[in-house]
């Protein structure tokens, strides 16, 4: 049987090819899109594990900088050179701030002796 649309004489078989194409056509976009979304919350998710792994790395590596013993070169004499200390070494430095150690109190607050 053949069916009349338009002023084109159409077979019922080819228009159900016409229907299963366009369905797979629709549903390769899906799978397409589909794909796309998930390749992109991949690439999310192993970014932020990237940026958290690399973030680690480096306050690891500023603790170590940290508590690393001065370089002697801090030590040189020079009054205009201003040394850092952090509170770990200040409070091994001086006995864990023992009286006893204590020389006197100026206007930069107490000194100890080391």
């Amino acid at each position: 049987m053949r069916h009349l649309m338009g002023e084109q004489l159409v077979s019922p078989s080819s228009s159900k090819v016409e229907r299963s194409s366009s369905r797979l056509g629709i549903l390769a976009l899906i799978f397409l899109i589909g794909g796309l979304l998930l390749l992109m919350i991949c690439l999310v998710i192993l970014a932020f594990t990237f940026w958290k792994h690399i973030k680690q790395l480096m306050m690891k590596k500023t603790v170590e900088l940290e508590n690393a013993v001065p370089a002697p070169s801090i030590f040189s004499g020079n009054l205009q050179t201003i040394c850092y200390f952090n509170y770990r070494t200040l409070k091994r430095a001086t006995g864990n701030f023992n009286p006893e150690n204590q020389l006197g109190s100026g206007g930069f607050g107490p000194v100890f002796k080391v």
